[in-house]
């Protein structure tokens, strides 16, 4: 169903989290220091759009430092209130008159119920100053400089709220079968723009965000997955696997405007080392012809890429595993399958894993509807092990999967893209050898393919890119058939900053190439949208930040022939109009027609919110009763689930939207809800019990203290004892 979210006001009732996008803050003004040696600048980083908190939720904030001084200096860490790795915002050199701006996500506050009393919290630091490698003596006198104060406000009673804004949760329900669609094409007539960061992914203390992928569904919905890494004190905690990690997903229906709530694409175990289980570095694939999405992963249990022991048993701990969960609903519910022993072609595979971001299905040619995704792989004995790429392919549209033949050496996270010819190119980050992503040619879809060689037009920061084809239905052996984008980190130190973008006119003999974001970007990736704007996502802040941005193909600003606009055709006479579907207003109403132009009543889902429309047509607000029950519809129309807050009193709305009444168990701890659905506090007696309430809500068990007296709680029921 088409969605029309933008037209209807975008007012939240009180009380309700919008799940959206975070738009990234300017660099907050920076603080000089007396001596006037350096300026400091402390800027809050992934704020809540909604500013609730409880105890144990993480601010983050960014450092930046700018030497003042005639000369350059080294500058390390004095004093500070802030915690988690603000250690690491030093620097062993800083030239005279430049900055630093790279401390993104090592410093953050844990709150404090002295900071939810307060109501807010002040982040400070001060820093020493040195000749370069913090030679020699202190040559300042540490001065603390504050950033701005954050106000704390605490989040609303309810243990089924999420504990921060990226808490990912189990999507139910009947959606309808995806249908078979084109896979989109870039647009020539969108002026030239680059949207402004938006945060899609936020890690916290207790988990780490990292690998994005990024795709568009059939329905035309936004996909993005990525890793949601726990912090579980074990091997490789909040890293890669065998870290229990799962695979994480949200949708936008308006073009990354807005996205909706996480949801699992596939949840892993951690509930203990012994039993852990993870799910780590998505890759869709999308099937035009069908309209199903895959996901392909690691599945890990004991070991990760290095560690793995050859075999193909899908339940041996010690071997690491390739899956891919499919979806046949446009991306809203899946299957998992584990694939191991279909792609491992030869017992002196030690390892394998999917390259995370997106792979192809071919669109042209003898191969036509092939579904291809790159792997590596680690194969030969110990101790003369060889790191290959392999393409895993399916002709059957994913109901059986095979491995080609192993090309190169030292390969690591490799992509393919279909060129004009019918050729497949291989484009792969290195793991050894000069710092020049390696390319490969394929003239048999995927099964083989030429020795890979260094592109000197792509430099690289070994890491991780994508390469995709900008008119994936352009006829083969046109101009816009030739026309390839792709991202990554050039920087050959290394470092993995300076993120571009770069265009090819003639599939991918020569580049061009302009910068979206001089800082770290870490892993990128790039898709189509369905109005032919180009998605891009990017790890702005590694571990805790993966950034979502949006810009058309004449951002790049390239005079290729292929991107400019085709002749228009013959005027043609003009069919009579369709039927208006959609939302409309009518002066302060709003009403939505369907596809015949009929207006719609009653309970109405447009995208993934449901709203009320009366007898009338007109869209319902506030308290609606409907078969018995009571729901409640925000500003906008949409009906709200879980707790809310009205008139000052707290409710909760169930899954169904249906007011809740009486006792009510979330997470563990029981609430009770009175005969008008407000959320009881204080003393409550029913059936010849007293129970007390809190004033969150929670029931109480066990002694207590309410005013200048004790009581005791049964602490299973609750009820007063004494």
């Amino acid at each position: 169903m088409r969605t029309h979210h933008l037209r209807i006001p975008a007012i939240l009732g009180a009380g309700v989290i919008a799940l959206t996008g975070l738009t990234i803050a300017p660099t907050a003004q920076a603080a000089k220091t007396a001596d006037g040696r350096m300026d400091i600048a402390i800027t809050q980083a992934g704020a809540p759009p909604n500013g609730l908190y409880r105890v144990g939720s993480t601010l983050m904030f960014d450092i930046r430092v700018t030497n003042l001084d005639a000369e350059a200096r080294s500058f390390s860490v004095d004093k500070t209130n802030l915690g988690g790795d603000v250690q690491k915002c030093r620097w062993t050199r800083i030239e005279a008159q430049a900055s630093k701006a790279d401390c993104v996500g090592f410093a953050t506050h844990t709150v404090t119920q002295e900071d939810l009393d307060r109501g807010s919290f002040t982040p400070e630091i001060s820093y020493k100053m040195q000749q370069p490698a913090y030679k020699g003596a202190v040559l300042n006198t540490p001065e603390t400089i504050r950033g701005a104060t954050v106000p704390i406000k605490p989040a609303p009673p309810g243990k089924d709220l999420p504990e921060d804004p990226q808490e990912p949760e189990e999507e139910k329900g009947d959606f309808p079968k995806a249908e078979p669609a084109p896979l989109p094409d870039a647009s020539t007539s969108l002026p030239a723009s680059m949207s402004d960061g938006t945060a899609v992914a936020t890690g916290t203390a207790k988990n780490n965000v990292r690998i994005p992928a990024i795709t568009t569904a059939p329905n035309g919905d936004l996909l993005m997955a990525y890793d949601r890494r726990p912090i579980t004190g074990w091997d490789a905690s909040g890293g890669d696997s065998p870290n229990p990690n799962s695979i994480v997903q949200r949708r936008s229906t308006d073009g990354g405007k807005t996205w909706g709530a996480p949801t699992y694409i596939h949840k892993g175990e951690t509930a203990s080392k012994q039993t852990r289980v993870g799910y780590s570095d998505p890759s869709y694939v999308v099937d035009s012809a069908t309209g199903t999405i895959f996901n392909f992963h690691v599945k890990s249990y004991d070991v990760g890429f290095v560690a793995s022991r050859p075999g193909t048993d899908a339940q041996a701990r010690n071997v690491i595993q390739a899956e891919v969960s499919t979806s046949t609903d446009n991306g809203h519910t899946w299957t998992h399958r584990v694939i191991t022993s279909d792609i491992t072609n030869d017992p002196s595979w030690y390892s394998r894993f999917a390259a995370s971001g997106q792979g192809i299905q071919i669109q042209h040619g003898e191969h036509k509807g092939r579904l291809v995704q790159q792997f590596t792989i680690r194969s030969g004995t110990p101790g003369s092990f060889q790191q290959r790429a392999v393409s895993v392919y399916s002709d059957d549209h994913g109901a059986t999967w095979k491995a080609g033949t192993p090309v190169g050496t030292g390969m690591d996270e490799n992509k393919v893209v279909e060129l004009s010819d019918g050729r497949l190119m291989m484009n792969s980050r290195p793991s050894a050898g000069a710092r020049l992503r390696k390319v490969a040619t394929s003239t048999d879809g995927g099964q083989t393919w030429s020795e890979p060689v260094s592109d000197k037009n792509l430099p690289d920061a070994m890491n991780n890119g994508q390469i995709i084809r900008a008119f994936p239905n352009a006829a083969p052996g046109t101009d816009r058939a030739k026309v390839l984008l792709f991202t990554n980190s050039p920087n050959q130190t290394g470092n993995r900053d300076q993120g571009t973008l770069s265009l090819s006119c003639d599939d991918g003999a020569t580049w061009t190439h302009k910068l979206f974001r001089k800082e770290y970007v870490g892993y990128t990736t790039l898709a189509v949208q369905r109005d032919g704007s180009l998605g891009l996502l990017s790890e702005d802040v590694i571990n805790k930040r993966i950034t979502y941005r949006n810009f058309s193909l004449a951002w790049l600003g390239s005079d290729c022939p292929a991107l400019k606009d085709a002749p228009s055709p013959e005027p043609k006479p003009e069919a009579p109009p369709a039927p208006k579907a959609g939302w409309e207003q009518d002066g302060g109403n709003w009403r939505y027609r369907d596809a015949e132009g009929n207006l719609v009543t009653g309970w109405l889902k447009d995208g993934a919110a449901w709203y009320y429309l009366r007898a009338d047509g007109t869209m319902a607000t506030g308290w609606v009763k409907d078969g018995g029950a009571w729901y409640l519809l925000q500003d906008n129309g949409a009906m709200v689930t879980g707790w809310a807050k009205d008139g000052g009193k707290w409710y909760h709305l169930g899954a169904s939207g249906a007011m809740t009444t009486g006792w009510l168990r979330l997470a563990g701890t029981w609430y009770h809800l009175g005969a008008t659905g407000a959320m009881t506090t204080g003393w409550l007696q029913e059936d010849g019990s007293w129970y007390y309430l809190r004033a969150n809500g929670a029931m109480a068990t066990g002694w207590i203290t309410v005013g200048p007296s004790r009581y005791y709680m049964d602490p299973v029921t609750g009820a007063w004892r004494g």
